[in-house]
């Protein structure tokens, strides 16, 4: 199966987009194994910016990301006793009894061949593949994930939002992605590009309508921008540096939506 996001989130180190994530919520002290199945999927909605609902299809997307991006980190799915649900956890060297020679786990290869995805040997899916434990996780889980409650909360055995914390660690953690950078900068580029051709064909109609009722450019500029005498060179100058401004305060606006958008995903 290819994956169908727009890229591959692996962070600049080539450590894949849930290795992150893990880590920074053991360091925020927000869990000790693994994430839930309906956690790691909210992350990649988040990440990604979607609007769209989850459905079978994006749950496909995510675990084909996981294997195609884990290269020398294997993964592991498996049951946290602490909450009883199916978690993912990061295999280490030492854990051999998975990942060993001799191991009985199943587990799903990269397209390298390597295995990557590995499942505790009470799984309920004999011979996994990306096809099966999606549909699996789908038909488990589908409830939770429309009502996009991502989080388990295990003192009062409930699926909430994620927390201020849990959104930051998801942020940080995809936008240390060299991938996230080339995803967004695009989004950022052509919103300004838009806004700003906007900007230069309504000044362009402005003055073409001062020129119909006997506005000279002059007159026109002075109408706009406060400056004093005649227009000279210095007056061009500054008025170059008026436009060159704009696309700064775009800039200024786009950071504050994102954490508009950011205030909005924690509600």
């Amino acid at each position: 199966m290819t994956t169908n996001l727009n890229e591959n989130l692996t962070v600049i180190s080539q450590q894949p987009f849930a290795f992150t994530l893990i880590n920074l919520l053991k360091d925020k002290g927000v869990i000790t194994t693994g994430i839930t199945i309906p956690f790691i999927i909210g992350a990649y909605k988040i990440a990604k910016h979607d609007s769209i609902e989850v459905n079978l299809k994006f749950i496909q997307e995510v675990f084909a990301d996981i294997v195609a991006t884990a290269k020398d980190t294997k993964f592991f799915i498996c049951t946290c006793n602490h909450i009883n649900q199916h978690v993912i956890t990061i295999l280490t060297q030492e854990d051999t009894d998975v990942t060993g020679h001799y191991s009985t786990y199943q587990h799903i290869k990269n397209s390298d061949g390597v295995p990557v995805l590995y499942f505790e040997e009470n799984f309920d899916i004999a011979y996994p593949s990306l096809d099966k434990i999606s549909q699996f996780y789908w038909l488990k889980y589908e409830h939770i994930l429309k009502e996009q409650v991502y989080s388990y909360q295990s003192t009062e055995n409930k699926w909430i939002k994620f927390s201020d914390t849990e959104l930051g660690c998801i942020i940080s953690a995809f936008s240390s992605c060299e991938e996230a950078k080339e995803i967004i900068r695009p989004r950022i580029s052509k919103n300004v590009a838009r806004i700003y051709y906007f900007w230069c064909v309504l000044n362009i109609l402005l003055l073409l309508r001062g020129l119909a009722y006997g506005d000279d450019f002059d007159r026109q500029i002075k109408r706009w921008f406060p400056f004093e005498g005649d227009l000279d060179c210095y007056d061009i100058s500054e008025f170059i540096l008026y436009c060159a401004i704009i696309p700064l305060v775009l800039r200024w606006i786009y950071k504050g939506w994102k954490k508009v958008e950011c205030k909005y995903y924690k509600d």
